[in-house]
């Protein structure tokens, strides 16, 4: 039987947390796409159905509220599970949790399917594995961002071959580290980002030379290549309790 609700404990590794030896984002964001494409595995619309046929699942948006991050060499679990198909996006849940049940962070996210050649939206995908599901307390789903105040350039960067994963273009871990280097060490050392929602726009790809424009309180951020909007993001923060 296929599992509807995918779930897998996880032990935070030196690798996984950043300078106050708490659950890093670029981490967290990690081991949820590594769990959701296992999952997409289990439930047949994995890498035979998908890249093997010139296929490829993308990102179109999401968004996360963390309220505790995990501490090195906690153990926790990570839930996941597929909700509604709407045209030609999928949505998708996440949840960690403690061993004790706590939800520490959540989230929605939704994808959608493209040619791997044209890289063009597959408009009426062919997929019917996924069983929609859903729980009372889930995030809602992201939404369209409207950025309306001023930007300026914060920072900008060449686009590299370790940027890049088997899709040949920016792996998603990368824009939540584009986006959390906006601030340096000693900001983070006494804050926190509790809430982050990116709307994905463009693909960008090995090569490609990116800004990063941010608002004066740095809660939105844009990144921009060739003068063509590629993300919009939002954030919000909180003071770290030591």
């Amino acid at each position: 039987m296929k599992p509807v609700v995918y779930s897998k404990e996880y032990h935070i590794e030196s690798t996984h947390v950043d300078t106050n030896k708490k659950l890093s984002l670029p981490a967290f964001f990690l081991l949820f796409q590594d769990l959701a494409i296992e999952h997409a595995e289990l439930l047949g619309v994995g890498k035979k159905n998908t890249i093997d046929r010139g296929i490829l699942w993308v990102f179109t948006s999401v968004k996360f509220e963390f309220y505790k991050m995990p501490n090195y060499l906690d153990s926790v679990i990570m839930y996941t599970y597929p909700g509604d198909r709407r045209s030609f996006l999928f949505d998708r849940y996440v949840y960690l949790k403690d061993k004790e049940g706590n939800i520490l962070a959540k989230g929605s996210t939704t994808w959608a399917l493209i040619n791997s050649e044209t890289r063009r939206l597959i408009v009426r995908p062919d997929v019917n594995e996924l069983v929609e599901h859903h729980e009372d307390d889930e995030l809602s789903l992201p939404s369209k961002l409207s950025i309306d105040e001023e930007l300026s350039l914060c920072y900008e960067r060449d686009i590299l071959y370790c940027d890049c994963d088997l899709n040949s273009h920016l792996n998603n871990t990368r824009y939540i580290e584009l986006i959390v280097n906006i601030h340096n060490l000693d900001f983070y050392k006494g804050n926190r980002i509790n809430s982050i929602e990116i709307n994905y726009l463009k693909e960008i790809r090995d090569g490609q030379h990116i800004k990063i424009y941010t608002n004066k309180n740095k809660t939105y951020v844009r990144g921009v290549c060739n003068d063509v909007v590629c993300f919009d993001a939002r954030l919000s923060y909180e003071l770290v309790r030591h």
